[in-house]
């Protein structure tokens, strides 16, 4: 449980080269069932990003609160392929979506 100004933990991926995330992997930021607040954010910071092989990024709320923003920037290229971005507010929950950003 929380309060509704509780924020859990951010996600935070930095690298100067490429960050892969493949082979089912999973990148997620949920706010659980029964949950009171927001759930954190996903950033993604490098010199390129592949998501490929059915990983995933995702953030969600099953909670009382907010999902929060998921921002992937990378200064070369960035690949998908057969790879999942979910952004969701599931049965039950009160709250919004995440906001995708590509940059």
């Amino acid at each position: 449980m929380g309060t509704p100004e509780t924020v859990a933990g951010d996600i935070t991926l930095n690298a100067t080269g490429e960050i892969k995330v493949a082979s089912e992997s999973v990148v997620a930021n949920n706010l659980r069932l029964g949950s009171l607040g927001n759930g954190g954010n996903i950033t993604i910071d490098s010199g390129s990003f592949s998501l490929r092989d059915r990983a995933q990024l995702t953030a969600s709320t099953s909670g009382l609160g907010n999902a929060e923003n998921m921002t992937v920037r990378a200064r070369n290229a960035v690949s998908l392929a057969d790879a999942y971005i979910f952004s969701t507010v599931e049965s039950g929950a009160d709250g919004q979506r995440v906001v995708a950003r590509f940059a």
